[in-house]
């Protein structure tokens, strides 16, 4: 979505507006790509909610989001945005990444990974403008 040619970026329950190039702090951008077990797909389904709930109430999350792929049910991608690289390791030592990812999710899926990216300061793409 964007407003007036700006990117909104989501904020757990709203929006919030800011040039993506002129952000003044590094955040860290989390994508998990998660291919569940054959059967599994609803046991999984279920316990997505409650880990973006408890993921977006905290202080270091910027957003959450899980997103299946259209042309095969079992892979899901999530989409996690953090305020620095201390505020990822800091949900990975929370009671629900413990008990719902480690705990319950991972025995669900056949395969996991995770990749982490540094979201700089200035990006090195600039606004695209029109004259």
């Amino acid at each position: 979505m964007a407003q007036n040619g700006v990117p909104l970026i989501p904020i757990p329950g709203r929006y919030r507006r800011y040039p993506l190039w002129r952000h003044p702090m590094s955040e860290l951008q989390v994508i998990a790509r998660y291919t569940i077990s054959a059967g599994k797909q609803d046991e999984v389904l279920k316990l997505l909610p409650t880990l973006a709930e408890a993921s977006r109430s905290e202080p270091g999350n910027i957003a959450f989001v899980a997103y299946r792929q259209l042309d095969d049910n079992r892979k899901i991608v999530l989409l996690e945005r953090y305020t620095s690289r201390d505020a990822f390791a800091a949900h990975r030592e929370t009671p629900h990444f413990k008990d719902l990812v480690l705990k319950r999710l991972i025995p669900l899926l056949d395969s996991r990974e995770v990749e982490s990216y540094d979201v700089p300061d200035e990006s090195p793409c600039a606004p695209i403008t029109r004259s």
